[in-house]
């Protein structure tokens, strides 16, 4: 309702500017849940796009000066780098907007903020109420949601319209009555009843939909679509039935359709059920005929499959988007009832995608497969996503035989390696990260198997003995660090029990000790510690040791493992960067231990002041025990050179 809500205001918004020269500019979002378009609910892609399209001078094909300006500036910074322009932050592109729209009027229309998770509605309603304070009523705003009392109090200044059944009560009783007269003319041209009993029907009916509506136009949808259906509906005795068995609520209406998708034959249903399992989990927008070869082919064969006929097998749940050439639930609440369900043919819904796309390399000629790049780059993430579960242990034999079988491993990493991907991108998610760390010469699963935590497969001796556990990839990085830097516990206890250096190289945090610190992967620094892992005098990593790395991410319980019983700081260097990033995290227990020679015997220039480290670290229960302590708050010291007193007013919020 809110889409359509949302659609309208736009369309009209565009009318009444019509032939009006340099138009005030109208940006529009719609959001939406759905994990294969996270963006769509990412605060800052939203604002992010709304700045873009305020940007741009309708007609002119020109950007505004505030734009272009703040452009110049990060090109400017990236050229020196080599690297593309940083994206804008949320705070940027508010001061852009708000740049703008002090001297253009602006309006924002933003559709299903209840899809935002609450964080993100958070930041998004605070980057509203932000560009309203400084622009006043040169910007308009208008944001459509479910009704969430959180969110209406968000509002309050502004003015609220709540729709309720009875606001709509007019509309959807003609919609009604539009829609049923169609039906009753279709279903009167296949049958031969008298028109009085043809008249009586459509009153009944008419008079059932509008009763159950309860202001839900898609509830009159699924319900016309139910008594549409003629492998049911046959005459109009089944139609009284059905109109007399109305489910009372949109969910209802889920499950009554659910159980008629499962009641069909063996192929609609399957392809029924994968469509929804396609649509639940997938991880990135399928386009109309990738998603057509996703659910069309399997290791039985290839199927025909044409978009009508998955409507039609899912009963109207899944619409066709022609505009954005994709396939997309019905509504919000198709995916919310989905996801409730405790029914393993959807809950295996990853187990599904990841078999479909290993099966692109396994049934057939790969080249020649229309789900190609999909699968290439997202099978290791389904299977990943299954970690734990006996759904990965029943594909497990499928892994196997993609891993060690004929070639279809090293069809996977030419695929991979030939990808267009544009420069930059590479490193611009966890998954192209460790996608790019999968390429070596010559090609090893032991990468994939530790950058995406396939432990399990090490279990197999054809596995074992076609891997090298010392291999590096082509960056230089070892399977132990990889496993180390993204948290698998089992596989890097496996490697070292195959005989993996301890100290394998690595790339961004130079050694599995430094990467397992930085992550936070306690269990992984306990191993490593055990097996006897040294830290060299100089890292070639982001930190000059895993103590300082451990700091700088915040875990600081793992820097107190590694004071306890991991290798002392090697260099002076070493214990500055360590005790420089403690002192600034606000670490004063590990401030103290350095300090005390804990982690090697080295001298400070300027010693941390543990209050002041405490207080800077909002570290509110050790500043209270320390300043019992304190018997000048005027003495100058520590890292901040700055008093108690000054320390405690900056705390406070007031000036010096």
């Amino acid at each position: 309702m809110s889409y359509d809500l949302s659609a309208i205001v736009v369309k009209y918004l565009h009318r009444q500017r019509n032939g009006i020269y340099n138009p005030a500019p109208i940006a529009h979002f719609f959001c939406s849940r759905s994990p294969a378009e996270p963006e769509r609910s990412d605060a800052r892609e939203i604002l992010r796009s709304l700045l873009k399209q305020v940007s741009l001078i309708e007609g002119e094909r020109t950007i505004r000066l505030p734009s272009v300006e703040a452009y110049q500036v990060r090109r400017a910074e990236a050229s020196r780098t080599g690297e593309k322009p940083a994206p804008l932050t949320v705070e940027e592109c508010v001061e852009l907007i708000c740049e703008i729209g002090r001297g253009t009027p602006l309006t924002i229309v933003i559709d299903a903020l209840d899809e935002c998770s609450p964080q993100q509605r958070g930041i998004i309603i605070e980057a509203l109420k932000e560009i309203r304070r400084q622009c006043r009523d040169i910007v308009k705003i208008f944001v459509s949601s479910r009704h969430e009392t959180n969110i209406a109090a968000q509002f309050e200044g502004g003015e609220i319209f709540e729709i309720t059944p009875t606001v709509t009560e007019e509309d959807i009783s003609q919609f009604i009555r539009a829609e049923v007269h169609f039906f009753m003319n279709k279903w009167s041209k296949m049958h031969e009843e008298p028109i009085s009993l043809l008249q009586r029907l459509e009153e009944e009916i008419i008079d059932k939909l509008v009763a159950g509506a309860q202001g839900m136009f898609l509830w009159v949808s699924l319900q016309l679509e139910s008594i549409s259906d003629t492998d049911r509906i046959k005459d109009v005795e089944s139609i009284r039935q059905t109109i007399t068995s109305f489910p009372p609520t949109l969910n209802k209406s889920y499950e009554v359709i659910y159980k008629r998708i499962q009641g069909l034959g063996k192929g609609p249903r399957t392809v029924a059920l994968e469509s929804l399992r396609w649509l639940l989990c997938a991880k990135r927008k399928l386009s109309v005929s990738e998603f057509l070869a996703a659910v069309s082919k399997s290791h039985m064969g290839s199927t025909s499959v044409s978009a009508g006929s998955i409507i039609d097998y899912c009963c109207n749940l899944i619409v066709i988007d022609h505009v954005a050439d994709t396939f997309r639930f019905a509504h919000i609440t198709v995916r919310e009832f989905l996801e409730s369900l405790c029914d393993n043919s959807i809950l295996e819904a990853d187990s599904t995608i990841a078999q479909r796309c290993l099966g692109t390399y396994l049934w057939g000629e790969f080249s020649e497969d229309g789900l190609l790049e999909y699968a290439t780059q997202y099978w290791p993430a389904h299977v990943e996503q299954l970690s734990g579960s006996y759904q990965r242990l029943e594909i497990q034999k499928l892994i196997i035989e993609f891993l060690t079988e004929e070639e279809h491993f090293e069809d996977w990493i030419e695929c991979l390696d030939e990808r267009p991907v544009e420069r930059g991108n590479k490193w611009s998610s966890a998954l192209e990260r460790k996608l790019e760390a999968c390429l070596a010469s010559p090609p090893s699963a032991l990468f994939t198997v530790c950058c995406f935590g396939l432990s399990e497969v090490l279990e197999y001796p054809e596995v074992i003995e076609a891997i090298d556990v010392n291999q590096t990839n082509r960056h230089g990085t070892s399977g132990v660090y990889l496993a180390s830097r993204w948290g698998y516990t089992q596989v890097v206890r496996k490697l070292l029990q195959l005989g993996a250096d301890v100290n394998g190289p690595g790339y961004q945090y130079g050694s599995p000790l430094q990467a397992a610190s930085f992550g936070g992967h306690k269990d992984i620094v306990k191993i490593l510690l055990d097996r006897g892992v040294t830290a060299p005098p100089t890292e070639q990593g982001e930190y000059s040791s895993p103590l300082q790395a451990a700091l700088a991410s915040g875990h600081d319980d793992i820097a107190g493992i590694l004071i306890e019983s991991g290798p002392h700081l090697a260099t002076q260097n070493q214990f500055t960067d360590a005790l420089e990033t403690a002192s600034f995290k606000g670490s004063t227990e590990i401030v103290e231990q350095l300090l005390a020679g804990k982690a090697g015997s080295f001298t400070s220039d300027t010693r941390p002041d543990p209050l002041q480290v405490a207080l800077f670290g909002g570290k509110a229960r050790q500043a209270k025990r320390l300043l019992q302590s304190c018997t000048d708050v005027n003495e100058e010291k520590g890292y901040f050179i700055l008093t108690l007193a000054d320390v405690l007013a900056s705390r406070c919020g007031r000036p010096r």
